[in-house]
């Protein structure tokens, strides 16, 4: 006679994944980050838990931690746009345009439609002061999502958007 042994339906690293995110989201975050940690002890190559790993430490304000886990997720899987994506919000976030401009422009080679990417690179190039690229990249991001302008969004209000979160950053 065989037995079958079958695991319990969700004992694996997605059942992981989604345990951790979860508890991220409800606030426990001390276990989260415990949970994420010991599922890459024994499966260092999760790159789907490393990468939330990293996206809560971004959250957390942990930005070098955060950098080093995506780093990781690079090194693995170096066209992993959420990745890329992710490294160039922190730089963008630390003021580091150069650097997010590169990450930026890996997506959108990667993907010439990601709306996001085109977008923070309008916000740089604004920051920059290269209005005219600024407007291009904008442009771009509209024709790509219609939707940034359903509600009557033009360039100017995307300047102020961006013209309101350089003056929170010099503390205006």
């Amino acid at each position: 006679m065989t037995v079958l042994r079958l695991n319990p339906i969700g004992s694996g690293a997605p059942a992981h994944l989604r345990r951790a995110r979860f508890l991220f989201e409800t606030g426990r975050r001390n276990e989260a980050i415990a949970e994420a940690e010991a599922t890459l002890a024994s499966d260092p190559e999760c790159y789907p838990m490393r990468f939330l790993l990293g996206q809560m430490m971004a959250a957390l304000g942990n930005t070098w931690r955060a950098m080093l886990e995506f780093g990781r997720v690079l090194q693995a899987h170096p066209r992993h746009v959420d990745t890329l994506r992710s490294i160039g919000d922190l730089h963008f976030s630390l003021d580091a345009f150069e650097a997010a401009t590169g990450f930026y422009r890996r997506v959108i080679e990667i993907d010439h439609c990601d709306v996001a990417a085109w977008l923070k690179l309008g916000a740089i190039a604004f920051a920059s002061g290269r209005h005219a690229d600024a407007v291009l990249a904008y442009q771009r991001a509209v024709r790509l999502d219609g939707r940034l302008t359903e509600n009557g969004h033009t360039v100017g209000d995307f300047y102020s958007l961006v013209r309101t979160l350089q003056q929170a950053r010099n503390g205006v």
